[in-house]
């Protein structure tokens, strides 16, 4: 065989690199596949198409070793091995809680184009983990020193809680690692790596429980934390090599301290709300902790079997965080109740498949032949994944104060109802319902969400606020310097000034935000905020040479003047608003017969459906774009414009751009002025107002 030149060997390897993202691309089904061509059934099953099969294999493989460890080690020893598992599964749910605050600044980097803060970020919170692993090995160990000090030779338990403890410990370090990554994209594994370390513990401790006796489980344990520790460690700096980041040495030899106080504050209700939605581990803490019984017992090593099972019932949900993070803008506001209500139809099937793959290692592995039992897994499993759906919605809304207090709540309940219980099937009966009842506390509290991630707001959302306002209100303008737009200057120059206009306005509105006020962009150079008088002498120093004029406050009576007063800047005085979305959805076919037409609250028309996945995705990228500054977005063929109410998508429309070019202009002008007026005016003003 030819051997290929050295050369030529990079280019081979980049080649087999795009052949396969070629491939990974025309296999993906996306989010806007979903929303915009109703193909929900098909987004949820390619998004948890390997999910089935790592939580039957795992569930199999955890209960077999459950069983062994309840047969193999005394009833005190057990329970020891099984609180050490649930503290430090509860643990590390708190500290990936933690990390939200640390994912949230990434995006925001990323954002506002600050794509090079990024790896000092993550090169922080990495940090802090390493020293929270090296505190948690360092306790482990010194709990195996201190038994010798004392003259008692280390046991197998003891060892095997020690390793179980130090594992749990690793793992903060590859959450932290893994999250830098994983708040800009998925990261992607193949199906193998999701049972490798499962797969090396089993064997190992099978292998090695004739030759060394109890002493095959600690063993089996840290061979299993490191084959885990290594497939993630390698598979997210693959990532980190895909986004141009440093991986984790460079990220640990880089100068750099802590995450500062006031972000680790910040961080503290994120990891609490988290580490109380792990329910499997509080499960397993509740029928630890109360009182014995006849089926304690039995009981617990049946819950703590299924602790896989119970776990994937909240795991599924958490492959839906990119999406609901991307849905969190108010804008898509419609879009994401569609997306919601067809994920608690998800939840439905996700139970059931839970509770029958529950029941069948019940029945199957742990042996269990109380028929009773066995059906109540049915309303354990759904109420479980049910309440997943909400909590991970909670939780990317940033309803971490919610979700602690129901959790929180949840969890009492559960002790107090187990503890006036004793029969098995009772016990179950009354986690079926503790788990439920926080699922309805959770779905009828749940509030429409806000972005807090983004400081400045589009056109439309600012004057529909401030249109809301009933008092008297503030209204300050500031114009960015254009010399720029001269004549002369290069593109890379005009890049540069763009770029620094949007550092100052996001200097601005974080200022502006944290009065109080909202901020907008209503020209690429005109800047606009409302709220409490704030020192323009200070925002004029944060302008960094970038402000053309000092900036211009107005006083006005109500929100709604000031709104006016705005369109009445925008060259709307006179301008007549349509109070019926009809009559502009009969306007746009009358001038674009072939046009499309999307009403975000309904079922997508047919030749939406028909554009291709990745079109489809720039689409609805075009509409969020026009939504943003009203100024059509040109996507392959198709103009891109889109109607905003009260703040959120009502309809995007789409038309060919290579034909009728004053009827496109004509359109244009009149679906900005019809989306300015309704925020400005609100969704019923009459048309008299409007012209007035």
């Amino acid at each position: 065989m030819t051997r290929l030149p050295e050369r030529s060997r990079p280019s081979l390897e980049l080649g087999r690199w795009l052949e396969a993202q070629s491939r990974r691309e025309r296999r993906a089904v996306r989010l806007e596949d979903a929303l915009l061509a109703d193909r929900y059934a098909t987004y949820f099953a390619f998004r948890l198409r390997f999910f089935g099969l790592r939580t039957v294999v795992t569930a199999i493989l955890h209960a077999f070793k459950i069983l062994l460890v309840a047969r193999a080690f005394s009833q005190n020893d057990l329970l020891v091995i099984l609180a050490v598992g649930a503290g430090t599964a509860i643990g590390n749910d708190f500290w990936w809680g933690a990390l939200e605050r640390m994912r949230q600044t990434i995006r925001a980097l990323r954002r506002n184009a600050l794509i090079h803060r990024v790896p000092a970020e993550i090169g922080r919170w990495v940090r802090l983990a390493v020293g929270l692993s090296v505190a948690g090995i360092a306790a482990a160990t010194a709990v195996l020193a201190i038994s010798v000090v004392l003259g008692r030779a280390p046991q197998p338990v003891g060892v095997y809680a020690a390793i179980l403890l130090a594992g749990g410990a690793l793992r903060l370090t590859a959450k932290a690692y893994h999250s830098g990554a994983f708040a800009l994209r998925r990261i992607y594994r193949p199906i193998g790596s999701l049972l490798v370390a499962d797969s090396v513990g089993i064997v190992s401790l099978v292998g090695l429980w004739p030759l060394i006796g109890l002493w095959a489980f600690p063993i089996a344990e840290a061979a299993a934390t490191v084959s885990a520790l290594v497939v993630i460690v390698h598979y997210t700096g693959r990532t980190y090599r895909v986004l141009g980041l440093p991986r984790l040495w460079e990220l640990l030899r880089a100068a750099g301290g802590m995450p500062p106080f006031t972000q680790l504050r910040s961080a503290l209700p994120p990891a609490l709300a988290y580490a109380l939605v792990g329910a499997e581990s509080l499960i397993v803490l509740a029928v630890l902790t109360v009182p014995g019984g006849t089926g304690r017992s039995s009981l617990l090593v049946l819950v703590a079997a299924l602790g896989p099972v119970v776990r994937a019932g909240f795991e599924w949900a958490q492959l839906l965080y990119f999406d609901l993070v991307r849905l969190g803008l108010p804008l898509l506001r419609d879009l994401r109740r569609r997306f919601d209500a067809s994920v608690l139809v998800l939840a439905v099937v996700v139970g059931v498949a839970t509770s029958l793959t529950a029941m069948t290692i019940g029945a199957g592995v742990l042996g269990v032949r109380d028929p009773m039992l066995i059906v109540l897994l049915l309303p354990l499993f759904l109420s479980r994944s049910l309440l997943a759906s909400v909590q991970m919605r909670a939780f990317t809304d940033g309803a971490y104060l919610r979700l602690a207090l129901v959790g929180g709540l949840a969890s009492l309940g559960a002790l107090a109802a187990l503890a006036a219980t004793t029969s098995e099937a009772g016990r179950l009966a009354v986690l079926s319902l503790v788990l439920a009842a926080a699922f309805v506390a959770l779905l009828v509290s749940s509030r429409t969400t806000s972005d807090a991630e983004h400081p400045l707001l589009t056109v439309p959302e600012w004057l529909a606020l401030l249109q809301r306002a009933g008092h008297a209100i503030t209204v300050t303008q500031l114009r960015f310097d254009t010399r720029s737009l001269a004549r002369g200057v290069t593109a890379e120059a005009r890049q540069t000034e763009e770029w620094r206009r949007q550092q100052v306005a996001g200097r601005i509105a974080a200022r502006v935000n944290g009065a109080g006020g909202a901020v907008t962009w209503i020209g690429p150079h005109h800047l606009v905020w409302f709220g409490p008088m704030i020192d323009l002498s200070r925002i004029v120093r944060l302008g960094g040479g970038l402000i053309a004029d000092r900036p211009a406050s107005s006083r006005f009576e109500t929100g709604a003047d000031a709104a006016r007063a705005v369109c009445g800047t925008l060259g709307l005085a006179g301008a007549r608003r349509e109070p019926d979305t009809d009559l502009l959805l009969a306007e746009f076919e009358r001038l674009f017969p072939a046009g499309i037409v999307y009403r975000t609250g309904r079922p997508p028309p047919k030749a939406l459906a028909a554009i291709g996945s990745r079109a489809r995705s720039e689409l609805l990228r075009a509409a969020l774009s026009y939504a943003g500054d009203l100024s059509e977005v040109r996507r392959a063929r198709w103009d891109v414009s889109a109607l905003v109410a009260e703040g959120a998508l009502e309809a995007i429309f789409l038309v060919d751009h290579r034909g009728r070019g004053a009827a496109r202009r004509r359109w244009a002008r009149f679906i900005r002025t019809q989306n300015l007026l309704r925020a400005a005016l609100g969704r019923h003003a009459s048309g008299a107002k409007a012209a007035e």
